[in-house]
This record gives structure tokens, C-alpha cells and sequence, in this order.
């Protein structure tokens, strides 16, 4: 069984990124607090136990069950609730279950018991009606939580809030190589082992000394700094000359337990010294977007040179579509052959699949508890982002500049001196073969990468230059000088 620690529903007025159910499932970024408490909470709990939609699709066919406890009089006083009647309990299960992509029953518990939730979801493995289950209850007195560390192991977390706990048979836990956190009794919900102990792993250790391909994701560029910085964080605090972990242990669980997103870094070092000394200078780096890699240097403490490749895949469509396929897998299994592993490293961040099991095949590993996705911040994140000058300024491309720049792209692809802001591309002598070089030469100007349909949309300039705006970055910004790599390897 694992955990994820109660959650707080009063979420800031805006929170730290909005889009973040939107880009990763389509759901409309305006969620009820509760709603996206629900989702968070569930995220952390599957991040927590390592696994991942893609792995609970290939091992347990994403047959997973939801089961909600009830909640009462909790809305009152809630940051961001409406006057509206609250998320019933089916619809949270259904939520999450639509998100997640899960097959399983969605069960929500009349008691307001705890445990009847934990023995529906038990009784529910025992029965075969599903290979997981996720079993959610909530407190009656939301308090704000710490956010700076990773969970902590236990049953259930002495905060009030909303809590999740992941569960499998035993036999199973024990197979897959599971940190078992409790044993419970399927028909009383019953805890009847503390602490079993780790399960044991069959295969040979990983060599010591051996390079490790680090990779880290998220949703936004300042997601992803935040990430770096809470890892950098926990290396920290592991103890001096303890095994504690390491470095193929971290590997596995940054490469095959997250789930991976478009702003990616990856780099490749020999001990975890070298990775904590490569990863400090990413934190002082502004956040500039680019439609290539951005590479840096770093000679690390044990003089080795660590190359850090960082990108972010809605500035690479073109790219990810040539490392797509057959002809990606094919490229990837040559340089894993040949333990090209910064070429391996490049790949990935420029969108490129890469199957890290195959990499790590007949190796003992385990899962390590990391650092959580930033969905909250703490206090001191908040002040770090605000007194950070490399932190990006919520800025955009003035509407002006924007349709000034676009002016002079449709002059130039349709051969004319002058066009007024209200007419047509297409009446203008444009067709779709134009239509892709402006969607380039807007990505290379503006740093937007713009659909075809968005001709047919917004085939005016005064239209197309105002959906630009909203989406670009302040020309400033994306004018600025880089060293960075473009393109795919060969």
C-alpha cells in the first residue's frame, strides 16, 4: 500500500499552473478547488508509488478502481468555492478516472467510515473486479500543509484534508518489487502489518561507478526549475557517506516511475556529487523559449565535462515528428547499442521514445521516494521565485509588434507592398503551400508554433495577430541570443 499525504483545499486565488489537468487530459483549466485537490492528490499518490499511466497500462491494463469516500459540511470557507452544490463523490470518482484513463469500477462509499472505503476497494482486488485500487477519503478541517518535502511513509497522515492510498494484493506488491508502507485485512480494513519489510528484488545490482542518463519534466519551464531545485533539496539532506540511494536507483526512478512532459532536461553524470554540481547552475538560467535545445557545459567535481540538454517540446513539432515511429526506435536502440548515452540524452529531450527498461533489463533497482510535482508551493519557493531574476516576467508580445512582425511576413511570402489589417490570406493570393512557409516563419520570428488551421480561423492579420499575441512571449524575450543545438541527431 502506499500513501499520499492529505492535501489542503484552499488552493491560491490563481494557482501555480492552471493549464496543467488541461494539457495533460483536455480538461477545462477552471476546475473546482476540491475537483483539482482530487487530482493532485491522486498524481502524488501514483508519483509516490511509482508508477505512471503508461505503466499502469502495461501492467495492469489501466484496470485501476476509484473509491471515494464521503464528505460533509466541508465547503464552507473554501478558497475558490462557489455558491454552486459541491462535486458529488461519483463525480470525483469519474474524474479521475476519466483523467488517469482508467477501466475500473467508480465506486463512491455512503459511510462515512474510512475503512469501509478501504474494504470496498479490498474486497474489489480480492474479487478480480479490478488489478488496483485507489481508496479516497476526506477530513473535516482543511489546514494548510508543508509543501517543501517529499511525502512521509505512514498510514494516515495526522492532517486534515484529502488523502488518497493506492492498493494491490500482497502477492503482487511482492512480484513487482513494491516499498510496502501496511498490510490490510480486505474484509475489516484492519492494519495487520506495520512495517513488512522490503519485498525482495531478484537481478544483479547495478555496476558501481557506472554513467546514468538523469532526466527531469514538467509542464512549464518554471515547473521544471522548481523541480530541479527540490531535488537539489533532497540530495542535500541525504546523510554523508550513507547508501541511502543511489545513483542507478535515482535514475530508474526520474526515467520509468514520472510521467514525462514537454519541458525536459536531461544529463549525464557518474555520481550523484557530479549531479548536484551540474544541476545548481540550471537554477540562475533565464527561462527563454527556443525552437531547439538549449545546451550547456559544466565541468563537474570529479573532472568530468556534463553536457545538460534542455528543451521544451511545443517549440519542436517538427523535430519530435522525424523521432517518431519505427525510424526513432531504430535510432534509439543503435545509440543505446552503442552506449551513445549523450546522444541518448539529446533524443529525449527532443521528444524522442526511449525505452528505458530495455536499458536497465536484468538489473536490481529500487524506487526512491523524490521530491513531488510543484502543483503548491511553500512560502520559501513563493520568495525564491519572486526575488529570482532569472525567474521569467509575466510579460507578452505587445498586440502592436506582433501584427507589425506578421505584417511584414505576409508582405514578403505574398510579394506585396502593403495589406490591410482586415483582409483575407486566402484572397490574397494565399494557399496552403504559403500557408506552411508563414506557420514557419512565424515560429522562427515569434516563437509560437501555430496549427495549419489556424489559417482558416484567423485568415486576417488584425485576427491571426491577436491569437499570436496571446500566445508569444515578449518579443524581447524570444529576440534574445542563445547557445543552443538545433535539430535531431544523425
Amino acid at each position: 500500500m502506499d500513501t499520499a499525504d492529505a492535501e489542503p483545499f484552499a488552493h491560491p486565488a490563481e494557482p501555480f499552473d492552471p493549464q496543467f489537468f488541461a494539457a495533460s487530459s483536455g480538461l477545462h483549466a477552471a476546475l473546482d478547488p476540491l475537483a483539482r485537490s482530487f487530482l493532485e492528490t491522486t498524481w502524488h499518490l501514483l508519483e509516490a508509488a511509482g508508477q505512471t499511466r503508461d505503466s499502469l497500462k502495461q501492467q495492469y491494463a489501466s484496470d485501476v478502481g476509484v473509491f471515494v469516500g464521503p464528505w460533509q459540511g466541508l465547503f464552507e470557507g473554501i478558497a475558490g468555492a462557489t455558491a454552486a452544490a459541491p462535486p458529488l463523490q461519483a463525480d470525483m470518482a469519474e474524474l479521475v478516472a476519466q483523467h488517469f484513463q482508467w477501466s475500473g469500477p467508480r465506486v463512491a462509499v455512503d459511510s462515512a467510515a474510512a475503512l469501509s472505503t478501504l474494504c470496498l476497494a479490498g474486497r474489489s482486488l480480492l474479487e478480480g473486479r479490478c488489478k488496483l485500487a485507489v481508496a479516497a477519503g476526506i477530513g473535516d478541517a482543511p489546514q494548510p500543509l508543508p509543501v517543501d518535502d517529499p511525502p512521509r511513509s505512514g498510514f494516515f497522515q495526522p492532517a486534515h484534508g484529502l488523502g488518497a492510498v493506492l492498493l494491490k494484493p500482497w502477492s503482487r506488491a511482492l512480484a513487482d518489487g513494491d516499498s510496502v508502507l501496511a498490510v490490510l485485512d480486505a474484509s475489516t480494513g484492519a492494519r495487520l502489518s506495520p512495517d513488512p519489510g522490503p519485498p525482495s528484488v531478484t537481478g544483479a545490482a547495478a555496476p558501481a561507478c557506472r554513467p546514468e542518463i538523469l532526466v527531469l519534466s514538467a509542464n512549464t519551464p518554471v515547473a521544471l526549475r522548481l523541480l530541479v531545485r527540490r531535488l537539489l533539496q533532497h540530495l542535500r539532506r541525504l546523510p554523508s557517506g550513507a547508501k541511502v540511494a543511489s545513483l542507478g536507483d535515482l535514475a530508474y526512478t526520474l526515467q520509468s516511475c514520472r510521467e514525462e512532459m514537454n519541458c525536459r532536461l536531461a544529463l549525464v553524470v557518474n555520481s550523484l556529487e557530479d549531479l548536484a554540481y551540474s544541476l545548481e547552475p540550471t537554477l540562475a538560467q533565464p527561462e527563454v523559449v527556443t525552437t531547439g535545445v538549449r545546451k550547456a557545459m559544466v565541468l563537474a567535481p570529479s573532472g568530468a565535462p556534463v553536457t545538460l540538454y534542455q528543451g521544451d517540446l511545443r517549440h519542436s513539432a517538427p523535430v519530435r515528428s522525424l523521432l517518431s515511429g519505427s525510424a526513432g526506435d531504430a535510432m534509439v536502440q543503435a545509440l543505446l547499442s552503442d552506449g551513445d548515452l549523450e546522444s541518448v540524452a539529446l533524443y529525449w529531450v527532443q521528444g524522442g521514445r526511449v525505452d528505458w527498461a530495455a536499458l536497465r533489463a536484468g538489473q536490481r533497482l529500487r524506487k526512491l521516494p523524490l521530491p513531488l510535482y510543484p502543483f503548491l508551493l511553500s512560502p520559501s519557493e513563493r520568495q525564491w521565485l519572486e526575488a529570482d531574476p532569472a525567474a521569467p516576467q509575466a510579460t507578452r508580445a505587445s498586440p502592436q509588434a506582433v501584427e507589425s512582425a506578421l505584417t511584414a511576413i505576409w508582405c514578403d511570402l505574398l510579394g506585396l507592398d502593403r495589406i490591410g489589417r482586415h483582409q483575407n490570406f486566402f484572397e490574397l493570393g494565399g494557399d496552403s503551400q504559403l500557408g506552411m512557409h508563414l506557420i514557419s516563419r512565424v515560429r522562427d520570428a515569434l516563437q509560437v508554433d501555430l496549427p495549419l488551421s489556424t489559417l482558416y480561423e484567423t485568415p486576417t492579420l488584425a485576427r491571426m495577430g491577436e491569437k499570436i499575441a496571446f500566445l508569444a512571449p515578449s518579443l524581447d524575450a524570444a529576440g534574445a541570443e542563445l547557445d543552443y543545438e538545433e535539430g535531431i541527431i544523425l
